[in-house]
């Protein structure tokens, strides 16, 4: 991820700082729950228990449309 933080007047460096440290937390978590909701959904429609199902290194990668969808809500949040 590249992006630059500049802040303007009073609170800046405040708000550059603030945005730098949650940007990214918050990418990681909205791409954390979409890859496990579609993990959970292709169980469920092959028909298999979702039980025990929480393992990242099973979660399907998200599609470029998904992860731009991530990126919007972690930005707005």
């Amino acid at each position: 991820m590249f992006a630059v933080y500049d802040g303007h007047g009073r609170s800046g460096h405040s708000a550059a700082l603030f945005a730098k440290q949650r940007l990214p937390q918050n990418l990681a978590k909205y791409v954390r729950q979409m890859r496990a909701k579609k993990y959970m959904l292709e169980l469920k429609a092959q028909g298999k228990s979702t039980k025990g199902s929480w393992n990242p290194l099973n979660w399907p990668y998200l599609e470029t449309t998904e992860f731009e969808e991530c990126c919007r809500k972690a930005f707005l949040e």
